[in-house]
């Protein structure tokens, strides 16, 4: 409503619509904290998306069944294990540093449910600011 356009009212109707719109409005609030709450209440676990380096236990298995063709090999594999170390702990750094897809969807759900929020109160506090400026009749 407008703050050209009024209308007159009772102090009943006045008093009822006023309580109707607060009602609204904390109900509208409580339910939108509990939306965002849940989302950060969820437990933690462990993200499918993210990649885990093999058991310790296999490496060594490995090289042993591949032991005779590293002899032919073997100063080249130093280098290439060499390489390895370094892209290993450069993809390790990477990893740690840098959030997964499903980690920036959930974030992306939370701010989705704030900002509805938001918009939700901001509308009920509209409804209460347009009904403050009605004029009431007195009786």
């Amino acid at each position: 409503m407008s703050e050209s356009q009024t209308r007159t009212v009772t102090r009943e109707e006045f008093n009822r619509e006023l309580t109707q719109a607060l009602d609204d409005l904390v109900a509208d609030a409580r339910h939108h904290g509990e939306l965002i709450q849940a989302a950060f209440d969820k437990p933690d676990k462990p993200s499918v998306a993210r990649e885990t380096s093999p058991p310790d236990g296999e490496v060594p298995e490995r090289l042993d069944r591949i032991e005779a063709r590293l002899d032919r090999l073997e100063s080249r594999m130093d280098r290439m294990e060499a390489r390895l170390d370094r892209m290993e702990r450069t993809l390790t750094e990477i990893r740690e540093r840098m959030a997964t897809r499903v980690e920036l969807e959930e974030t992306n759900e939370n701010v989705k449910k704030m900002a509805d929020g938001y918009i939700t109160i901001g509308k009920r506090l509209d409804a209460v600011a347009d009904l403050l400026k009605l004029r009431v009749v007195m009786p």
